[in-house]
């Protein structure tokens, strides 16, 4: 298909004469000035839309193109000087180049990236290393944080670069016990430090993975992951006025009257939903007998 023919123009016109000519056709083409013969209209509009587009996007890489064929002898001879210039550089350079010295670079630089990086390839793991903490359920509902203390084997990066003498770090042994502090949010409850486990040769190391267990609490439990239950035993038909203090160590009061739902939802009150802004809600579950009221008060004392 010939763009600049459907435009009435040529190859060698601006770009600028092209675009009058397409806005000229364009306007005689549009499909509300041809009511009468809006089909036909509209697929000329089409076609001369679509030349328009593929002129814009190729007539300056043709001429520019065009252009740069166009043989200019100075460029050319100056080019040629550079580059010899630039290649009597490099030979020079190259005089001046001690080959051992090369070689003993390179291949130092190949044997210190195998031994850091002897398991980049692996794809044989260390186990992981799992450690249970019991927690109070206050410290996993106010985020509170734990610093734990662990020991892995590592490997002695000291050893490379010691020219061969005693490693005071590892006594020689590439390997050695390594402490590390790991800060970790109660509220996570399962934390994964990736790449953290034992390192031994050949061999990518595991993961630390650290799990809190929440301790028996006699008032709350978690239940649903991040919701907190909170049950009241009611046996008689007067109304409800209970009174707590929560995990915030704030006092609320619970008021409900006769008859009882079997629980009530407290929204966003709650464990802290990893990842998020959210929490999850106190649910509190009256033990007492059938009848169902959803209306209650709860409040800050």
């Amino acid at each position: 298909m010939n763009y600049y023919k459907i435009l009435n123009s040529a190859q060698t016109d601006k770009i600028e004469d092209i675009t009058k000519k397409y806005k000229e056709l364009a306007f005689k083409y549009h499909p509300d000035r041809n009511i009468s013969n809006t089909s036909e209209a509209t697929e000329k509009f089409k076609e001369i839309n679509q030349a328009f587009s593929n002129i814009k996007l190729n007539h300056n890489k043709t001429y520019r193109s065009f252009a740069q064929n166009k043989f200019d002898f100075k460029h050319f001879t100056d080019k040629l000087i550079n580059k010899g210039e630039l290649l009597n550089t490099i030979i020079n350079k190259a005089k001046n180049i001690d080959v051992t010295e090369f070689f003993n670079v390179f291949f130092d630089n190949i044997k210190q990236f195998r031994f850091y990086y002897d398991d980049i390839f692996s794809k044989i793991q260390t186990d992981d290393i799992n450690v249970t903490i019991n927690v109070e359920l206050s410290d996993i509902f106010n985020n509170e944080e734990k610093i734990i203390n662990m020991v892995r084997k590592r490997k002695c990066f000291k050893c490379y670069t010691n020219d061969l003498k005693f490693c005071r770090t590892c006594d020689n042994k590439i390997y050695y016990e390594q402490e590390k502090c790991f800060i970790v949010n109660c509220a996570d409850q399962v934390v994964v430090f990736s790449g953290e486990s034992n390192e031994e040769k050949n061999k990518k190391p595991g993961d630390i993975i650290i799990k809190f267990i929440c301790k028996p609490n006699s008032i709350f439990n978690i239940i649903n992951d991040h919701d907190i239950l909170y049950t009241i035993n009611h046996f008689t038909k007067e109304p409800i006025r209970n009174e707590f203090i929560y995990l915030d160590k704030q006092t609320y009061i619970f008021e409900c009257s006769y008859p009882f739902a079997s629980s009530y939802i407290i929204p966003c009150k709650g464990i802290n939903i990893p990842y998020s802004t959210k929490r999850g809600n106190i649910i509190i579950k009256i033990n007492t007998f059938n009848g169902e009221n959803n209306n209650f008060k709860f409040r800050l004392k």
